[in-house]
């Protein structure tokens, strides 16, 4: 799914991520962001429970871009601190 993020959450991991001791494989310029929110661009073939325009929550821990049973994602992996987020829809939320 692809994501219009409207917000980023900032948390402890994000040092860490940006270099500073945690090798994940993420590499500049890789957007950090492990949480957001925002609005629904597209929707993936086979995804129910979401359609374009919906606001969702999006949680995607341990990596960006990764560990989604569905489908895999190709690199690049990136984090919600950009302009459009792409996830898979297990790791979203209908936003309340």
């Amino acid at each position: 799914m692809l994501v219009a993020v409207e917000a980023a959450g900032v948390g402890p991991w994000d040092q860490p991520l940006n270099g500073a001791g945690w090798d994940v494989g993420l590499r500049p310029p890789a957007a950090l962001g492990v949480e957001g929110a925002g609005k629904v661009l597209a929707v993936g073939a086979g995804v129910t429970g979401f359609a374009v325009g919906d606001r969702v929550l999006a949680h995607e821990a341990p990596l960006p871009g990764g560990c989604c049973p569905l489908l895999p994602l190709p690199p690049p992996r990136q984090g919600h601190n950009a302009r459009l987020s792409r996830i898979c829809s297990l790791r979203l939320q209908s936003c309340p």
